[in-house]
């Protein structure tokens, strides 16, 4: 069941991108464990990490970028370098390694690792979702309301980029195609729709 949540979550993302107006033949997905990216940097660089809700040590979902592929933080930061190779993007959006979810701050970490290593930190952009103590506050959704900075990232260089109402609207029914993540945190989720997002250029103070 836990796999079937995976190709699940993969195809709300597919129709939350095409909401956004994302064409899909631009989306790339690597298929890594849930809750696992930290551990395979700090404990599986090298060797296999079997998920332990799924038993699997391996990439199991067709339609990746290297299905089959050990898990394993040397493989993860292969594609992600293969990414950038291939993409070359001019602005990247990441987590900050402040963020309290741990699969969000080995993201982040890995993309300061790799655009350092390209001499292009200054393409990044960082963000905040589990931001700390009950925030953002109210809970719900206040479309009208301005995202405020997240006690986890105090101290950090926010840059507050204003939304025009029909990108508020299509950031709400974006976020609702995450219907599998709606069901479990649908307030937590729909706090995020504002006037605003926040970015920062600093990935820590």
């Amino acid at each position: 069941a836990m796999l079937e949540l995976g190709q699940t979550r993969m195809q709300e993302a597919r129709k939350a991108a095409e909401v956004l107006g994302v064409p899909s033949e631009h989306l790339r997905f690597l298929g890594y464990p849930d809750q696992g990216l930290l551990r395979l940097f700090l404990d599986y660089y090298y060797f296999p990490y079997t998920a332990p809700r799924t038993g699997v040590n391996r990439v199991p979902y067709p339609g990746t970028l290297s299905p089959g592929a050990l898990y394993t933080g040397e493989n993860l930061e292969r594609d992600v370098e293969r990414l950038f190779e291939e993409i070359r993007p001019t602005l990247v959006l990441a987590p900050s390694p402040l963020d309290a979810h741990p699969d969000h701050r080995a993201t982040g970490d890995l993309a300061l690792r790799l655009l350092g290593k390209r001499r292009e930190l200054d393409r990044a952009r960082f963000w905040i979702v589990h931001g700390g103590l009950e925030w953002p506050l109210p809970k719900g959704l206040h479309k009208s309301l301005p995202l405020e900075p997240p006690p986890r990232g105090h101290g950090l260089p926010w840059q507050r980029v204003p939304l025009q109402l029909e990108q508020v609207e299509r950031k709400l029914e974006a976020a609702r195609a995450h219907h599998s993540q709606i069901l479990i945190l649908g307030r937590f989720m729909e706090a995020f729709v504002r006037s605003n997002e926040l970015l920062s250029p600093l990935p820590l103070p």
